[in-house]
């Protein structure tokens, strides 16, 4: 017998699947900065994570290296320290890769850290670290499994097609189960310029320490956010951003939004001013994101705007950052007509050229 318990009189409605779906992702909304650990028994060669079907090794001579595999105690810790220098909110492990090695304790298969070189579980010594250290833990599970003849050839292999579908579903399931909550689980991630995350890839080396190389650059980005942050960390694609190929200010870089404030990220920057074009409303006031020097801010015909006094700028520096408030939330402008040409621009947001065109 179903029963149903009637909702007392001031409970508001259920929150509706896509409602949960926006709770648990409004983090990763926010985060937009993370490390990717690509990280096996491939390090042992240090040719690369696909070196296994890349030089068409053979599995009697692949397997070996799960036994000269011998990460230093405190791998797990070099690397969150690594993230956290970066400027990463979260970092995301291959707990299992194209060869099937498990970087985990499984119950499916010998062919994993604890029942090989390492002798522990490395999943579980990665998402202490992170945690202890206030970052968000991802996992990766690759679902192909080079090891497998099934995967090859299937029609020779029938019987193997279930097996590997149970191993698939154990193992994430293992994942999923014996590490506490976790934040992301990486099949495939589309991170697309409307709102997606960043993840910088990083192959340790068999000990499980980052190379000098890929330190190098994350500490130069990590000192970057460090200054400008805050054109990163919680912003949103915003108005400014279309569908078209070429967005506002491209010739300069790209954009960034949070309410009324919009940061122009320059990868070419130019001498003394920049001319906004394509954007509106009106500017209130600019300036530079690092240093906090003030721009002026000057109008010019057809919805432009000039901000002059730029600083001059290093060949060393990263992308500099201008910080522009306007009257309300930035949006992008298009042409309606020929208007421009006499320096009497109609400006039209995009939404209302559809709505002119339809018409």
């Amino acid at each position: 017998m179903i029963q149903t318990v009637p909702l007392k009189p001031d409970a508001g409605p259920a929150p509706s699947a896509g409602d949960d779906r926006q709770r648990r992702m409004a983090w990763w909304h926010e985060a937009k900065f993370g490390m990717f650990v690509h990280w096996g028994i491939y390090s042992v060669l240090g040719r690369g994570e696909q070196v296994m079907l890349r030089d068409w090794m053979p599995i009697e001579e692949y397997t070996p290296l799960a036994a000269a595999f011998h990460p230093v105690p405190d791998w797990a810790d070099q690397v969150a320290d690594q993230a956290v220098r970066a400027g990463a909110r979260y970092a995301i492990l291959t707990t299992r890769h194209h060869d099937g090695y498990c970087l985990f304790d499984t119950a499916t298969d010998t062919f994993n850290a604890v029942r090989t070189g390492p002798g522990r579980d490395l999943v579980r010594e990665y998402v202490a670290a992170l945690r202890q250290r206030g970052l968000r833990v991802g996992l990766y599970y690759s679902l192909p499994n080079w090891r497998r003849r099934g995967f090859w050839a299937p029609e020779r292999y029938p019987d193997e097609q279930r097996a590997i579908v149970d191993e698939i579903h154990a193992q994430v399931r293992e994942l999923m189960s014996n590490y506490g909550p976790i934040d992301i689980l990486f099949h495939l991630v589309d991170a697309v310029r409307q709102g997606g995350n960043c993840v910088f890839n990083i192959g340790p080396d068999a000990r499980g320490q980052v190379c000098r190389r890929d330190g190098a650059a994350l500490d130069r980005v990590g000192a970057w956010l460090r200054v400008n942050g805050e054109a990163i960390y919680g912003t949103r694609p915003g108005k400014i951003l279309t569908a078209r190929r070429q967005s506002a200010c491209n010739q300069y870089g790209l954009f960034t939004c949070r309410q009324t404030i919009a940061y122009l990220i320059l990868f070419y920057p130019p001498r003394e001013y920049v001319i906004l074009s394509k954007v509106g409303p009106a500017i209130r006031k600019a300036r530079m994101l690092g240093s906090g020097q003030p721009l002026t801010v000057e109008p010019l015909a057809n919805a432009r705007w000039k901000l002059g006094g730029l600083p001059a700028l290093t060949a060393e520096e990263l992308a500099p950052v201008i910080r522009i408030e306007f009257e309300a939330e930035p949006y992008s402008l298009t042409f309606d007509d020929d208007a421009w040409l006499d320096g009497a621009y109609r400006a039209m947001r995009d939404e209302d050229v559809v709505a002119h065109l339809r018409v």
